[in-house]
Parts: structure tokens; C-alpha cells; sequence
């Protein structure tokens, strides 16, 4: 039970400093990436019929770090990027009033407006971010113990629950006109963490606990690491880690602090 108190603290203030951390955070859109930004004009042209609204359309020569707010059906990227990147500007005849809102913003895509269209790619971006995540393990591996006649490798299956402060690095690609998984912003990741899992096993005086004096079910406490892989909030992946039996059947099991290793299926529950 030390060794559980010593873990539970330090891994709850980690999580407190991942949450403060993922505050403001950046993305690094990558090269290549079209961005179009609309300017309004409308008060200048009452003055100057010359001066009509526009659209500058850039691509990007080098990755460009940004914050970015999602609105759903498109992205508001907070930096401009530089003069140098502009490869079209669009001067149109008359105001476009639905897009006053956007003024002296860069932001993608503007597909319906011809022949801005032909510059239309999805936009993609680098992010970190921070999460906690649910998860369980549905399959352990257990090594064997001494040569394996008594206690040989197995496969263990059950119910367990746990919870995981986690850092993703995603890939992040947005397309307002195709939607994949039903979604018009999807994010792939990587991401590791630290595993803590409560869960429960069978202890078995004829099979892994000699000498228990009755068969009984008991909790147990789990902690590791693991790598996943995740689409969106679902990731799955490996996980190693060391069981431990609460109460004093563990004095019993013979897989007390013994590494295992297991596929993981998780679920982001928080991530800022």
C-alpha cells in the first residue's frame, strides 16, 4: 500500500501541471498549406470606388506556428503569414457582407469562391496536447515463473477500469467538404502516459496462490506505462506494467509485482 500512496500523488500533480500546460497552446501548420484571408473595403469604397474588397491567398513556404480556433465548419488561424507567401490575391466587384465577421483573419477555405476553389487542399497541423483517459486491458501477457512447469505463460482476460494522465501528439487534418469518420476535423496520435488501473483476479490456492487458506476474488492495483495509437478520443495500443493484490492476499500471488505486458483500449475523457 506505500508503494500505491508514493505513486498516486506524484501523478496527480503531473496531471495538474498537464492541464495548466495545454492553456494557450500552439499548432505548427505545415508547409504547403493553403490559407486565405478576406479583407473588407466596404467603408473604404464609399470613398474610393477603386478600392475593392479582396481575398490574398497564400501557400505556406515553411511550417507556421499559430493558434487556432476551431468554428467547426472552418478554422481561424491567429497569425498571418508572411507577404512572401501570397500567391493569388482576388479583387471582387462588390462587398461580400457575409464575410465582414472574418475581417483580418487568415483562415481556410473559401471553396465556394471562385477561383479560390483550385487552392483548396485540407489543412493540416502538428499539436500536443494533454488528456485524461479511461481505459482497460482486455488481454495480459504473463511470463512464466522459474522453468515454467508450475506456473507457465499465460493469457489472462477480465474487467478492469483505470485511468491515465496521457500526452498525444497529433496530426491533425481538417476538409469541410469531405467528411471522414463523420467528422470535417479528424486527429491521429501517438500518445503515452501513466497507467493506473484498479481491476480484480481470482486467487487460487491450487493454481497461483499456495498456501491461501481459501479461494477468494481480490482486488487489484495496477501501474506502467504503455503506447497508443489513437484516432480522435479512441486509441488503443501496448501497455507493460506490475499487478499488485490489495490486502493480505498478496502474500500469496504469485504474479505480485511480476511484469506484465497487454493491449489497451482507451477513451479521452479530458483534454483541454
Amino acid at each position: 500500500m506505500n508503494t500505491i500512496k508514493c505513486w498516486i500523488f506524484p501523478v496527480l500533480l503531473a496531471l495538474a501541471g498537464f492541464l495548466i500546460m495545454s492553456c494557450g497552446e500552439t499548432k505548427t501548420l505545415t508547409s504547403g498549406n493553403y490559407l486565405f484571408r478576406y479583407k473588407d473595403n466596404h467603408i473604404a469604397n464609399t470613398i474610393d470606388s477603386t478600392i475593392k474588397d479582396s481575398l490574398y491567398i497564400y501557400q505556406l513556404s515553411k511550417p507556421l506556428k499559430s493558434k487556432i480556433d476551431d468554428k467547426t465548419t472552418y478554422q481561424v488561424i491567429k497569425t498571418n503569414p508572411t507577404i512572401k507567401d501570397t500567391v493569388k490575391t482576388i479583387k471582387f466587384p462588390r462587398p461580400l457582407p457575409d464575410k465582414v465577421k472574418l475581417n483580418g483573419v487568415v483562415y481556410t477555405p473559401e471553396v465556394d469562391i471562385e477561383p479560390a476553389g483550385k487552392y483548396f487542399r485540407s489543412l493540416t497541423y502538428f499539436d500536443t496536447k494533454f488528456a485524461l483517459q479511461a481505459l482497460t486491458i482486455p488481454l495480459k501477457f504473463r511470463n512464466q515463473i522459474g522453468d515454467g512447469s508450475k506456473y507457465p505463460s499465460q493469457v489472462e482476460t477480465g474487467v478492469n477500469i483505470g485511468f491515465a494522465p496521457t500526452i498525444k501528439f497529433n496530426y491533425n487534418v481538417f476538409n469541410p467538404i469531405k467528411k471522414t469518420m463523420g467528422k470535417l476535423l479528424n486527429t491521429y496520435s501517438i500518445n503515452t502516459g501513466i497507467l493506473l488501473n484498479l481491476g480484480s483476479t481470482a486467487l487460487k490456492a491450487a493454481t497461483n496462490a499456495p498456501g491461501l487458506p481459501v479461494d477468494r476474488t481480490s482486488a487489484t492495483f495496477t501501474y506502467g506505462t504503455f503506447v497508443l495509437f489513437g484516432i480522435n478520443n479512441i486509441n488503443f495500443g501496448y501497455a507493460v506494467g506490475l499487478d499488485n493484490v490489495l490486502g493480505d492476499g498478496h502474500k500469496y500471488w504469485v504474479y505480485q509485482n511480476k511484469l506484465w505486458q497487454g493491449i489497451v483500449i482507451s477513451l479521452d475523457i479530458v483534454k483541454p
